[in-house]
């Protein structure tokens, strides 16, 4: 998750712009980690 909120605080905080390939690595990431807990929670 460090990555993720680095890139996404650099791009409110200082105004760096994201390319396309860095947005999509940051939905896929996230997806992997929601999927992750989904995935927990119906295990337990």
């Amino acid at each position: 998750m460090e990555p993720l909120s680095a890139a996404t605080l650099s791009a409110v905080l200082l105004g760096e712009k994201l390319e396309n390939l860095q947005v999509i690595g940051i939905v896929l990431a996230l997806m992997g980690v929601i999927l992750i807990f989904q995935l927990r929670r119906k295990h337990n």
